[in-house]
């Protein structure tokens, strides 16, 4: 008995659309009792259980009926689809689900829903569970065989998904930038050979990626490497950049390659820079002049403002546009560019073909701009989140504002921000830009290059907020990869 107890700590099946128990509802499920219905080979369905409980078939004219089941008593409001599902079980599996409710009425186990897998979950289960004790035996022997079964369906969709590989034959990668890419015989790229790894050199750290420095041996060039498990990688992080190749706006990509269940990608490593997210933390003691302040945020949301509109032009929205992923380059003392990095959450046409989704998208990419821009002038990110900004940006910049701006510039911030919020369904920088107040017209280049002389730029970009899967070592096995 004791493995069978151990192996019924944790149960998991579906349940059938709306069941409420004592009143509380269980979310809508896609199936019936998923694991008794599949686990137990059906008998002749009868209103007498195994064991003598009976089950009380609820009249026809209910919309919402209610079964008690003799044993426990206990009663369950059900839908039409419940009950037409219950009589199809056996009087077996009845008993089971009989069991079970008499646990949940007093206290023996508890019943949640997990939103994740679909499936509700009996955890908590007492010593004196009837639903644990009385389950027959014979249902923890086909579960069991039905891991079996599933190890052959693998099985199955493994080979399958070779016989696709051969019949399709893709390429194991592709390399987009041939004089920044050497690839040696049979076409090959391997560590070691072709290109080596920067020792001791890390680019930035995520959850689920690391960025590191090789050099191609070849050109002797160094490239940004970011490898990411093929199950957390999103391929629109290739598409959007590939897209956006020409504007200068993104690291460039140089290749990109599948190899041992982990996608890598070669691309430009950003040199003299540093996030939005640190001159953000820097400002507030580098700069104490809040007109240098404003306009040089101004002349920042204006280059953004454009990054933004071409992204959108060509049919692409960021979706994840915090100011980790801007980076400042400096180009001279007068002037930076811009760059925005980590596309993993890119949508295209494709994912947003309702308009509903578009607008959706847009707006998460212009509330971003717009909330950058607010945290560079009043020296940090007041909001909790995008919608926290979108709601409360006029009662907390006034609030902040009295402290660190004066009243004509606080007009200006939230005039900018209004408008940016009015054009955030359609997107459209020349349109955002003609509404501007006349101030945004007259930045003057001194400003500027007041607050970028002061900022400390690094000598690697830093990459944070990755959407990839944690490794101890992300970087792949190069010896047999074909590119």
């Amino acid at each position: 008995m004791e493995p069978r107890m151990h192996y019924m700590e944790r149960i998991e099946f579906y349940l059938p659309p709306t069941i409420a128990v004592h009143g509380e509802d269980v979310v809508d499920g896609p199936s019936p009792v998923g694991s008794a219905q599949n686990d137990v080979d059906h008998g002749p369905t009868t209103q007498q259980s195994a064991q003598g409980s009976t089950v009380t078939q609820p009249t026809d004219n209910e919309d919402r009926r209610s079964f008690s089941f003799g044993a426990a008593n206990t009663s369950v409001d059900v839908t039409d689809s419940f009950r037409e599902n219950v009589s199809k079980l056996s009087a077996e599996q009845r008993l089971i689900l009989d069991f079970l409710v008499e646990d949940l009425s007093k206290g023996r186990c508890k019943l949640n829903f997990c939103e994740e897998t679909r499936k509700v979950v009996v955890h908590d289960i007492k010593q004196e569970s009837q639903f644990a004790a009385k389950i027959p035996e014979r249902t923890l022997k086909i579960a069991n065989k039905l891991k079996a079964d599933n190890k052959q369906l693998e099985t199955k969709e493994f080979c399958d998904f070779i016989d696709r590989i051969k019949h399709m034959k893709p390429p194991g990668g592709v390399v987009l930038k041939d004089d920044m890419v050497t690839l040696g015989p049979l076409q090959r790229y391997r560590e070691g050979i072709e290109f080596f790894i920067i020792p001791d050199v890390t680019l930035g750290k995520g959850l689920n990626a690391t960025i590191r420095v090789l050099e191609d041996k070849g050109s002797m060039c160094r490239h940004a490497l970011k490898s990411v498990m093929v199950n957390n990688f999103q391929s629109n992080e290739i598409r959007a950049m590939v897209a956006l190749k020409d504007y200068q706006i993104c690291p460039e990509l140089y290749a990109c390659r599948l190899y041992e269940n982990e996608v890598s990608l070669y691309m430009e490593k950003l040199d003299n820079c540093v996030t939005l997210e640190e001159v953000i933390r820097q400002l507030p003691s580098i700069e104490h002049n809040p007109h240098h302040r404003f306009n040089f945020a101004l002349y920042i949301l204006l280059k953004l403002s454009k990054i933004v509109n071409t992204i959108h032009v060509c049919g692409w929205f960021h979706c994840d546009l915090h100011s980790g992923n801007v980076v400042m380059q400096r180009a001279n003392s007068n002037d930076v560019k811009l760059k925005v990095i980590d596309f993993g959450n890119a949508k295209g046409s494709r994912e947003t073909s309702k308009s509903e989704d578009k607008v959706n998208a847009s707006k998460s990419d212009v509330c971003n701009m717009l909330r950058q821009f607010c945290s560079l002038v009043l020296l940090g990110d007041w909001f909790e989140d995008l919608f926290d900004f979108e709601k409360n940006f006029d009662r907390v910049i006034k609030e902040v504002a009295n402290t660190v701006l004066p009243s004509d510039l606080t007009q200006y911030l939230l005039s900018i921000i209004q408008n940016g919020f009015n054009l955030k369904a359609v997107f459209d920088h020349e349109a955002f830009i003609s509404k501007l107040p006349g101030h945004s017209h007259n930045i003057h280049a001194e400003d500027i290059s007041i607050v970028v002389e002061k900022l400390e730029f690094t000598t690697e970009s830093d990459f944070t907020d990755l959407h990839s899967s944690q490794r101890k070592d992300l970087l792949p096995c190069m010896e047999k990869l074909y590119v």
